[in-house]
C-alpha cells in the first residue's frame, strides 16, 4: 500500500518546523508528504520549501479560506492508496505511521482509524482538561449519534473511501472537518476505530487564546452552525 500523509497549513511559522521534524523521523516514513499551504501570510511557505529542498515534501497551494478546502486540495494531489492526516501544529510519535498502517494492513474491513491527541503546550489544566474532554465528547456522540469520531487531527482513511464519499464536499458544509468523514463513515456502514498506540501530540493554542471554542465545539454536535470553520 502506498501512504500520503496530509498536513494543512495556515500561518504555522511557530509550529510547522516541530511538525515536519517528527514526520521525517519516523521509523517507516510514508511514501508521501504532502503540505498545503492555505494562502500564509508569515513564513510557513518559506519554512515548508526549506525541508522540501531536503525531504520527499510536496509543496501545495490552496488560496480559498478555510481548512476543508485546504484538505480537499491536499488529499485530491496525494496519489496515496492510504491518506494520512495530521496538523502543522501536531507532533506524531515516532512510530505514529507504523502504528497506524499496522491496524489497516491487519483488518481489511478497517477503512479508517487513528487515535487520541494528547496536549503538547499550555498550562498544566489545559494538559488534564484535554485528557477528560475528548472521552467526555466521545460519550456525548455515543448518546447522540451512535459513533465515536476520529480525530481530525490523528488519522488515516483509505483513499477508495474519500473517492466514494466525495471527500469533504460539500465544502460549505456547517460540520467540522473531521465530523463530516466520520458521519460520511458511519452513514456508509464503514468501519473505523481509534486505537491507544495511535496517540499524538498537539497544541491547544486556540483554546487558551479563546476556552469558549471548547463550548462552541461540544455545542456543535448538536448545532452544526456554531462549528467556527479555521484555516488550519
Amino acid at each position: 500500500m502506498k501512504t500520503s500523509l496530509i498536513i494543512p497549513a495556515y500561518n504555522e511559522e511557530k509550529y510547522i518546523s516541530k511538525c515536519l521534524e517528527s514526520v521525517v523521523n519516523q521509523t517507516i516514513m510514508p511514501d508521501e508528504i504532502i503540505v498545503c499551504d492555505n494562502n500564509s501570510s508569515d513564513n510557513t511557505a518559506k519554512i515548508i520549501k526549506q525541508y522540501a529542498k531536503k525531504y520527499p515534501i510536496k509543496y501545495v497551494f490552496e488560496k480559498q479560506k478555510g481548512i476543508k478546502y485546504t484538505l480537499e486540495k491536499a488529499w485530491r494531489s496525494a496519489s496515496g492508496d492510504i491518506i494520512l492526516r495530521t496538523d502543522a501544529d501536531s507532533i506524531i510519535p515516532s512510530d505514529w505511521v507504523k502504528n497506524i498502517i499496522s491496524h489497516l494492513e491487519s483488518d481489511k474491513e478497517l477503512i479508517a482509524c487513528g487515535g487520541t491527541p494528547r496536549a503538547s503546550d499550555g498550562p498544566f489544566f489545559f494538559k488534564i482538561a484535554t485528557l477528560f474532554a475528548i472521552p467526555f465528547q466521545d460519550l456525548i456522540f455515543i448518546i447522540s449519534k451512535g459513533y465515536t469520531i476520529l480525530i481530525g487531527s490523528n488519522f488515516a482513511i483509505r483513499r477508495k473511501a474519500l473517492e466514494k464519499f466525495n471527500g469533504y464536499q460539500p465544502l460549505n458544509s456547517c460540520l467540522s472537518d473531521d465530523n463530516m468523514i466520520s458521519e460520511k463513515l458511519y452513514k456508509n456502514n464503514l468501519k473505523f476505530k481509534r486505537f491507544s498506540d495511535c496517540w499524538n501530540l498537539t497544541s491547544t493554542r486556540r483554546f487558551q487564546k479563546n476556552p469558549l471554542e471548547a463550548i462552541y465545539g461540544l455545542i456543535s454536535i448538536f448545532k452544526p452552525h456554531f462549528y467556527r470553520e479555521k484555516s488550519s
